[in-house]
């Protein structure tokens, strides 16, 4: 299952491959060889790209940048050497001197190496522009990025340009995004901001450090305030992706009972996946139910009622470095609230479940398993903590294939 859930995966994840590395190595090996004659100053050819990958450089990707250098430098270099054999065969011809004979092998030798070249060229090429998905800037379709414009209906086209076009990437450059609606992230499509790690701002709680507007792509996320019953924030759906955004609630206040949102995620149909997110401060953070072969990894934040909701998921979903911590705000009613209240991580139906790495700070449940209308739980949980939950693991009903929990680390200095 982990070689499937990396295939289905990889459109939205490019991957840095030891090819790439070692050609860029053997680019700059190639083209540090010293040149034993001068060589005449020529003007520099110009590639064009295609213009919608060209007119933005922020919507390339690192490794199609990566390859074009590669492709470029070997190049070069074939073209140096080449001009440079063709001038000494002239110098020779015009002192009336033959040029000197090279033994077979050196040929051979030499020939092969421009061979390799000029492939590695083509190969390059090739999987910078027919690799590299579509990319989709929602500065060109109209967003402003400014914290006040509502942003919400041109990321929606974006997004489903990108789906008119058979999937690709919707990128959001560095800018605060002011939503007053929600977004719907269609199947094979990836919705990504600048972060290709997740990030901390915590400057709330703590002066001096970032705060969530200061850096980066935020979404300002207003609708549904006063309930939980409505839309989503963001709806992803078949092979979908949510990656490098800071998901933040500007009306909630850091010392008042929070307000009620729907949630801020909602992963629908096989294989969605959110990535390098910070859940800053929401009601309720990822609802995965239904979203079969699930992928959370690197998420952090404080959401405050709910986390993540697991429940009707019958292939194996997965969990992976997720910590939940009270960055934004430990304010006395806040925190007290959330600890009476707050549930972490909560587990319904779901089958071989796979949780690693997780950890959650200062609720009213760390773990819950629950039977609700779809089933109960089995699965495996390694390296899980919880610390200062009233209780840290709930468990009131499980699948009779049982919980394996390995490593687990819980603290409760209020609890029972």
């Amino acid at each position: 299952m982990n070689q499937i859930q990396t295939e289905l995966h990889v459109v939205h994840e490019p991957v840095h491959s030891e090819v790439g590395r070692g050609s860029s190595r053997a680019a700059h090996t190639l083209c540090s060889m010293p040149d034993p004659a001068p060589r005449e100053r020529r003007p520099t050819a110009r590639f064009v790209a295609p213009k919608r990958v060209h007119r933005n450089k922020e919507t390339l990707h690192e490794p199609t940048y990566r390859s074009l250098t590669v492709a470029a430098l070997l190049a070069a270099w074939v073209v140096s050497k080449t001009g440079h054999q063709s001038r000494a065969r002239k110098q020779a011809a015009s002192r009336f001197m033959a040029p000197k004979r090279v033994h077979g092998s050196e040929l051979a030798f030499a020939a092969r190496r421009v061979c390799v070249c000029l492939t590695a060229l083509v190969v390059l090429v090739l999987a910078a522009f027919g690799a590299a998905p579509s990319a989709f800037n929602v500065r060109d379709y109209g967003a402003a990025g400014d914290g006040t414009t509502d942003d919400t209906a041109a990321f929606q086209r974006a997004l489903d340009a990108a789906a008119k076009d058979g999937g690709g990437q919707v990128f959001a450059p560095r800018g605060n995004y002011f939503f007053a609606g929600h977004l719907n992230v269609p199947a094979s499509v990836s919705l990504r901001g600048v972060w290709e790690s997740v990030p901390a701002h915590n400057g709330m709680r703590d002066a001096g450090l970032p705060k969530p507007t200061d850096d980066g792509t935020t979404f300002l996320v207003t609708e549904g305030a006063g309930s939980e019953k409505g839309a989503p924030f963001i709806t992803l759906n078949h092979n979908s992706t949510l990656k490098g955004v800071v998901l933040y609630y500007p009306k909630q206040k850091t010392d008042a009972v929070p307000e009620a949102y729907p949630w801020a995620i909602a992963m629908r149909g096989k294989n969605p996946a959110v990535l390098a997110v910070e859940l800053l401060n929401p009601y309720n953070g990822i609802n995965t139910t239904g979203s079969e072969r699930h992928l959370i990894r690197d998420v952090h934040g404080q959401p405050l009622r709910r986390g993540i909701f697991v429940d009707q998921i019958y292939d194996i979903g997965r969990i992976e470095n997720v910590h939940f911590n009270p960055w934004w705000s430990v304010k006395r009613q806040l925190l007290d609230w959330q600890m009476n209240n707050g549930v972490a991580f909560a587990f319904g139906r779901t089958d071989w479940q796979y949780v690693l790495n997780t950890f959650c700070f200062g609720y009213s449940v760390g773990y819950q398993f629950i039977k609700t209308k779809a089933g109960v739980c089995n699965g495996n949980f390694l390296g899980i903590g919880a610390d200062d939950c009233h209780t840290a693991v709930v468990i009131e009903e499980s699948a009779p294939f049982g919980l394996l929990i390995t490593n687990g680390e819980f603290v409760s200095f209020h609890g029972p």
